[in-house]
């Protein structure tokens, strides 16, 4: 690989953790947070924007202890989830790291 293919492979990656295109990697995020998003926002290019004024759409990411909704038995801990919400209309979530939550109430996508 030549120093030209590097530089392309670098701006490609920082362009996908700048959220300037999506990064197909599977994240898990709260199903409400995902339905609210949905309603909220509109896609420009891949990306989702608030509808009333073009606002980025923000994800909070916690790692959150999973539990399975049919045992209430733990699954697993420090799980990385994150929380959708507009930048401009919504509040930033207030969750705290270790917060219990269901394994119903997730839903994996690509950000």
């Amino acid at each position: 690989m030549d120093a030209n293919q590097k530089r392309q492979q670098g701006k490609h990656l920082e362009a996908m953790l700048s959220k300037e295109i999506a990064s197909q990697i599977p994240t898990n995020v709260t199903r409400k947070s995902f339905a609210h998003i949905l309603e909220h926002a509109k896609t420009e290019n891949g990306l989702f924007a608030c509808k009333l004024n073009g606002a980025r759409i923000n994800a909070r990411m916690v790692m959150r202890t999973v539990y399975n909704f049919d045992s209430g038995l733990c699954e697993a801990t420090n799980v990385p989830v994150a929380e959708l919400f507009c930048s401009s209309c919504d509040k930033k979530p207030a969750t705290r790291k270790g917060e219990a939550i269901f394994n119903t109430e997730l839903r994996t996508v690509s950000l």
